[in-house]
């Protein structure tokens, strides 16, 4: 076995005289910045090419039976949500009260109570959620 000449710990020798621990203190924490940057470019550079492929896998018939899936194992889950949303199909759809937006979502303030239901546009329904978080 290798001795950690470097850090001198008693763990595993893992590279130019350290162990992991100290190897990744070194060497990865100490260029976290460079690293976070190249993902978040990455990221960016790439979001149109994994959002396209993931739309052409959703139209294949293994991404539909994925998605039904996913959306049946979520209803399962969470069955009170899915009673309220049955509960609130019934209730015409409104303009946004904040904007008055004609297209609008409904919005649940309570779960608890299916038939309170406030309508809101796309944009303030993302903010109402952004809030609750």
């Amino acid at each position: 076995m290798r001795k950690n000449y470097i850090c001198g710990c008693d763990d595993k020798y893992f590279a130019k005289g350290l162990c992991r621990y100290h190897y990744n203190m070194i060497y990865f924490l100490d260029n976290q910045n460079y690293y976070r940057k190249k993902c978040k470019n990455y990221q960016k550079r790439h979001i149109k090419e994994k959002t396209l492929y993931y739309k052409k896998y959703r139209l294949t018939k293994k991404g539909k039976e994925a998605t039904l899936r996913a959306v049946r194992k979520y209803e399962l889950n969470h069955p009170e949500k899915r009673n309220t949303w049955n509960k609130a199909q019934a209730i015409i759809r409104k303009s946004c009260i904040i904007c008055g937006d004609i297209n609008s979502i409904r919005h649940h303030p309570d779960i608890n109570k299916p038939l309170k239901v406030i309508m809101l546009c796309h944009l303030h329904h993302k903010e109402v959620h952004r809030q609750m978080i």
